[in-house]
């Protein structure tokens, strides 16, 4: 969903893309495709050749049953990736790579209703922290190289062509659009297009390292976010709020993202010459729709 939109960014700026899937065979428009198997660090080493900078956004879904087994997928998949990649590079003293440019997400932080978490701020403790601190370790790595590295922890990513707007879609225009328990939780979200463009901003400014948030200046509760949407869509959104034990009896462990509360700040993005194309939600939404 992202990495095809920013491909075509970087075409559309004269870039040159080497893809790497897990699948032989595997077409992607606007770039070369490569093979790998992070799950045994195979990588096809003509991938790297000429690379000035690497963009890892590889990671299984969280949006996914959290059986244990899938966990520990859901762990491997961000820390496997950036081993393989190291341990290529680490083979090749004579590569041409300067940056590393991982995802990272918003999950980092502890779930709380009042905080506002900077990058300075610590991690949480539960189990997609632990993901998350893992995930950004695997990008340090790189710096033991002599990398440029720069970690984004994503938000909600809006898009209509998969993410939470794609599972909300449907059920706002049958008009059973509900907020989830209190409905207070804050949701930090970012528009596809200014994830890509961060991204491609990172990127082109080498001086900028470490960890941005990756969300737009003004996140909302999930009570707003639910109504802004129905709004978009010109559906009502008059339905009880659905109560929690409900969503944890239906998705388990997994129902942890449902009601997590990360209000993060932009300000150090934006103190980095990003500007936002869209600010605020009802931007946002009424660009997808």
């Amino acid at each position: 969903m992202v990495g095809r939109k920013l491909v075509a960014m970087l075409n559309e700026a004269g870039y040159e893309v080497n893809a790497l899937s897990t699948r032989k065979n595997t077409t992607v428009q606007g770039a070369e495709v490569f093979f790998w198997n992070p799950k045994n660090f195979e990588i096809d080493a003509a991938a790297l050749v000429g690379v000035s900078s690497i963009i890892n956004l590889a990671g299984a879904t969280v949006s996914k049953r959290w059986t244990t087994e899938y966990k520990q997928e859901i762990y491997d998949s961000r820390t496997q990736t950036a081993e393989t990649l190291y341990k290529a590079l680490s083979k090749n003293k004579n590569h041409s790579v300067k940056s590393y440019i991982s995802a990272s997400a918003v999950g980092y932080y502890a779930s709380d209703l009042s905080n506002t978490y900077s990058e300075k701020d610590e991690p949480g403790s539960d189990f997609l922290a632990q993901v998350c601190i893992a995930w950004e370790k695997g990008a340090d790595l790189f710096l033991d190289l002599n990398l440029r590295v720069v970690k984004h922890r994503i938000g909600i990513v809006l898009s209509r062509e998969g993410g939470v707007l794609k599972e909300l879609e449907p059920i706002t225009k049958l008009g059973l659009a509900a907020p989830l328990g209190t409905g207070e939780h804050w949701m930090s979200w970012i528009h596809v297009d200014d994830l890509c463009g961060m991204i491609f901003h990172t990127l082109e400014n080498e001086s900028l390292e470490g960890p941005f948030n990756a969300a737009a200046p003004n996140p909302v509760t999930n009570k707003a976010f639910t109504k802004t949407m129905a709004t978009a869509l010109n559906r009502p959104a008059f339905l009880p709020n659905v109560p929690s034990f409900v969503l944890k009896a239906l998705l388990g462990q997994m129902a942890q993202i449902a009601f997590m509360s990360q209000k993060v700040s932009a300000k150090k993005i934006i103190d980095a010459g990003y500007k936002f194309k869209y600010n605020t939600l009802p931007e946002a939404l009424k660009a997808l729709y």
